[in-house]
Formats: structure tokens, C-alpha cells, sequence
């Protein structure tokens, strides 16, 4: 996932800026193909879509809205985000780029939000209709995920960005990264009382899939505090699991 603050794409290294203007004429929709509406604001365009509501996001403008929620978040923080409820099962999809009609990368926003997002790593991210609003809420929530109810736990497993991000395949418990992968963090769960106490700490990671074991706890929210990353520029967490026995 690209940061708030990402200048440039955590996975390709590609600058994230504003399309050229001549470049949303004419852009359709990238999953009923309708004509976009174009939406113009200081730190970029968003296209929308009358028919099926979904929404492509310029970067540079996706960028000053999470900036906003996150900073709304730390002044008046909400309680823990709710994962919107699993849908059946559908084949997956992989949707073509409005504006440069690329195939798109399909990525858990945040790795634990639970919201599928498409993302073209030089234009922007597509969103389905009512997804944008779940992507913000769940950074001013600042990305903990909350639990449908108190839940007994044991270990949590941390998942980073393989070096081959264009091709990954399933980790193993030996795998490790040497480009991008995230090395120091926190394991954090939600007291009784609403207070963030930290499980466990983690320096120096290299596995791809980290596993963290702590003494059991019963908590209804877990969240992970990224401290720093092997090239030092990005936060980048694929998938966060929570376990109990």
C-alpha cells in the first residue's frame, strides 16, 4: 500500500502525481465501461461513474484525503473500524485502468481493512461504489481492525511484501525479503478500559510471514504499529492475521 505521504509507488518506485488533463477525456469506466464524469479538486481529478458508482482516484488527490482523515482521526479518533461483512465468492477480476487501460493490481487497502481496491501504479485506484468511503474510515479509525466481539488471543501473523511483488507467490514461515519488507513494529491489542497496549515488539525482521506469539488476551481490536521498513521509505503490510487456541 502507498502511505499517505508516498511520493512515489511503494511496489514499482513510479512518482504518483496528477494525469495530464488531455489524458481524462474520453476515460470509461473500468468496470460497466460507462463515460466517467470528471470531479476537479486542488490536489487532483476523481472520475466518477453516474451508472455503477464506482470512482477512480488520482493519486496525488487519494493522497490529500487520507493526509485528512488520518489527522481528523488523531484529533477526534472514532472507535475501532468495522471489516465490511464477506460477500460470496466471485472469480476474481482484474480491471483495466480508466486512463491507460493497463491491467490493474488488486490489493487489501491497509492489508487488513478488508476492502479490495484496484490500483494502477502510474494513474490512480479504483473503488466500487460506496468502497472510498470504507478505505477513509478506516485510516481515520487509524487502521485498527476490531473484532465482532472480545476475542481470545495468542498470536498474530504479519505479513510483508515479497521482493518479487509483481509475481508473489504463497509464502512460507522460511521466506524472506531483502528490497522492501517491513522490519520493525509493534504488535498492539485494545484493553478492557479502550487503551492501545503493546504485546510484543519486533526488530530487525526479515521473514515475509511473521509469525508474533504473546501470553493469551482477551481483546475485541488488534492493530500493528509499523516502525520502519529495509529501505527506510515505506510501511508496506500485505495481511495481518489474529489466532487464538
Amino acid at each position: 500500500m502507498n502511505m499517505a505521504h508516498a511520493q512515489h509507488c511503494s511496489g514499482c518506485g513510479a512518482e504518483l502525481g496528477l494525469i495530464v488533463e488531455s489524458a481524462l477525456q474520453g476515460s470509461q469506466c473500468s468496470d460497466c465501461h460507462s463515460p466517467l464524469e470528471a470531479i476537479r479538486e486542488p490536489a487532483g481529478s476523481l472520475l466518477n461513474c453516474r451508472k455503477c458508482g464506482g470512482q477512480f482516484v488520482e493519486h496525488a488527490l487519494l493522497r490529500s484525503l487520507l493526509e485528512t482523515h488520518e489527522q481528523i482521526g488523531q484529533a477526534f479518533p472514532d472507535g475501532p473500524y468495522q471489516r465490511p461483512p464477506k460477500t460470496n465468492v466471485e472469480r476474481v477480476h482484474y480491471r483495466p485502468c480508466s486512463v491507460c487501460q493497463q491491467r490493474m493490481n488488486r490489493k487489501n487497502f491497509g492489508g487488513a481493512s478488508g476492502v479490495i481496491v484496484d490500483v494502477c501504479a502510474r494513474h490512480g485506484s479504483w473503488f466500487d461504489a460506496g468502497e472510498l468511503p470504507q478505505v477513509l474510515a478506516f485510516v481515520k479509525s487509524g487502521g485498527q481492525v476490531a473484532f465482532s466481539g472480545a476475542k481470545s488471543i495468542d498470536r498474530v501473523v504479519v505479513y510483508t511484501v515479497q521482493d518479487n511483488y509483481a509475481a508473489p507467490i504463497e509464502p512460507t514461515d522460511e521466506m524472506t525479503f531483502t528490497k522492501y519488507g517491513l522490519t520493525d513494529f509493534d504488535v498492539q491489542a485494545r484493553s478492557s478500559r479502550g487503551a492501545w497496549m503493546t504485546l510484543a515488539s519486533v526488530t530487525g525482521n526479515r521473514l515475509i510471514k511473521r509469525t508474533v506469539t504473546f501470553a493469551p488476551i482477551t481483546t475485541t481490536a488488534v492493530r500493528i504499529v509499523a516502525k520502519k521498513s529495509i529501505d527506510g521509505a515505506w510501511s508496506r503490510i500485505t495481511e495481518v492475521e489474529a489466532w487464538g487456541r
